[in-house]
């Protein structure tokens, strides 16, 4: 008998032959099992932290062992899947030992994409739900809303889960489904470039520290091309997948431009936290682009914040913070939004994104450590949201106001905070950048 390598672990010897692959367990007394099926995964989940020869045949057991482990559970598990599925949560040390493992192979030598899907199961079965009912020939719906292609993806049970925005789907893209191809002007003027859009969702869930401002979970997939039928070439999308809130409605519901006695809007229902904390992640993301219809209140009248595709942008060329029509944003912050905003640090987050999203730019990151200092500075000196967001924005006149309201595209020039606050402090003209916020925010109280 040809052995093709031998993994010593305790009483056990996990024997690989050159010839078929067979796993072989040696007991007690020295005799040799063939280990088939279950038997198989788990004594490798036991015993892969020992292996010491390795090798393509053995990477390839092991790619084999990942790919059962992960088709056991999906079939085993109703639909749809969640993170309280039994099957899951009973296997989940399991499972995370197996990626432990994995991850210590040569990535020329393990499958990417059931690692992957093995990842997914625990941190967001949504996205395995997702794939596997398009396995099943249940189709992505296009969204209309927006300039950036993005897609409804369902469960199992044709219920939708989570929305898609693949990167090469994005405006400015030739690829992109709606006919936003030449609009460079319009990335140029935020330094957004087409393609960075989905890093930027992440990004924002990322930033949302503790949840606080229910950003619902977002994270980077790949989903095979051939389901949204464009005719691509290659074998995947890569882009981001939210989580999808049932039950919801848009702010623009809740809210009119007309006299309450004329319009059943019920914006003064919503709580003013709900308003606050989406007015903290917009002031320190530097949102481009919060209207009414990208944040959603739920029944139980709490927000979730929505399409983060242009926030973090390298230049400050517009801001839109629509939540400021709300009055509740005239209101002061709470004794727990000044203890978020107390505990932030916005020279962390930045290196936190380096880290993790490198292909954002410094141009962008320096912007939002500045917008996290202005933020804390101002909650210190006790101005409420929608001063932050006037201070930043810069005083307009009404009738600027109301077009900026109505017209989903920045305004041209560039903001207040761009251009009397970033563009001095990364100059270094200012030294002192406490100081000078310090200066801005009695500035703006005395105008």
């Amino acid at each position: 008998m040809s052995v093709h390598s031998i993994v010593q672990s305790n009483n056990y010897q996990l024997l690989v032959h050159r010839s078929r692959g067979e796993w072989l367990e040696a007991d007690s007394e020295g005799q040799l099992h063939i280990l088939r099926g279950r038997e198989k995964i788990w004594f490798a989940i036991r015993n892969f932290f020992c292996l010491n020869s390795l090798t393509a045949r053995t990477a390839s057991s092991i790619n084999d062992c990942c790919q059962k482990l992960f088709r056991i559970l999906c079939t085993t598990s109703p639909a749809p899947l969640d993170p309280n599925s039994p099957e899951i949560h009973s296997h989940k040390e399991a499972i995370l030992d197996l990626l432990k493992a994995v991850k210590r192979i040569k990535p020329s030598l393990y499958n990417k994409e059931i690692w992957r899907d093995l990842k997914h199961l625990l941190d967001c079965p949504e996205i395995i739900e997702a794939k596997l009912a398009l396995e099943q020939g249940i189709k992505p719906i296009p969204m209309e809303e927006g300039i950036n292609g993005s897609y409804v993806l369902a469960n199992r049970l044709n219920q939708p889960c989570g929305i898609f925005k693949p990167a090469e789907l994005e405006a400015g893209s030739c690829s992109n489904p709606k006919g936003y191809y030449n609009i460079e002007n319009f990335l140029n003027q935020m330094g957004i470039r087409s393609g960075t859009s989905y890093l930027r969702e992440r990004a924002a869930y990322l930033l949302d520290k503790q949840h606080f401002a229910n950003v619902p979970q977002t994270l980077i997939v790949r989903i095979p091309r051939k389901y949204f039928g464009l005719g691509a070439s290659g074998q995947t999308y890569k882009g981001s997948f939210q989580k999808f809130v049932p039950n919801s409605s848009h702010a623009w519901d809740h809210y009119s431009i007309l006299p309450s006695f004329f319009s059943g809007a019920q914006g003064h229902k919503i709580p003013v936290h709900e308003i606050h904390k989406i007015a903290i992640l917009d002031l320190r993301t530097l949102n481009c682009d919060r209207h009414l219809k990208n944040f959603l209140i739920d029944p139980s009248w709490h927000a979730h914040p929505i399409d983060h595709g242009f926030t973090l942008p390298a230049k400050v060329s517009s801001l839109r913070f629509n939540w400021m029509y709300f009055n509740q944003s005239k209101q002061p912050f709470s004794k727990e939004d000044l203890n978020y905003i107390a505990q932030l640090d916005p020279e962390a987050d930045a290196a936190f994104l380096q880290r993790k999203l490198p292909q954002l730019g410094r141009e962008c990151l320096s912007r939002i450590k500045i917008a996290g200092m202005l933020l804390k500075k101002g909650a210190q000196a006790n101005l409420t949201p929608y001063q932050i967001g006037e201070l930043m924005i810069g005083k307009k006149d009404s009738l600027s106001d109301w077009i900026h309201w109505f017209l989903p595209i920045p305004s041209k020039g560039e903001s207040y905070f761009e251009t009397n606050i970033c563009q001095p402090i990364l100059r270094r003209k200012e030294k002192d950048i406490e100081s000078f916020l310090d200066r801005e925010i009695h500035a703006y109280l005395n105008s």
